[in-house]
């Protein structure tokens, strides 16, 4: 499991411990760790910005019969060989 799907999780797990606080009669404490957050926010600005970069390698441009599509290739593949790092990075 990468690091950010460990971060996801422990994210989820403290929103359903937040929840279940907030409907119960009990006054339970929910203590959620900076690093976790900190993790949350930069795995964020990571996939955000692999997405960006797949987003703005392709190009539609309106036509009379199709549209046209334009890739740039180097693009393309520099955001392909980001989300590579991302998925295969070492736990």
């Amino acid at each position: 499991m990468s690091k950010y799907d460990e971060t996801r999780d422990a994210i989820e797990v403290l929103a359903e411990l937040v929840e279940a606080s907030e409907h119960s009669n009990s006054e339970v404490a929910v203590k959620i760790y900076s690093n976790v957050l900190r993790d949350a926010v930069e795995a964020i600005d990571v996939w955000k910005s692999i997405a960006e970069e797949f987003a703005n390698s392709i190009v539609v441009t309106p036509g009379e019969k199709k549209p046209k599509i334009s890739v740039d290739i180097q693009r393309f593949l520099a955001a392909q060989w980001m989300y590579e790092q991302e998925t295969d990075a070492p736990q």
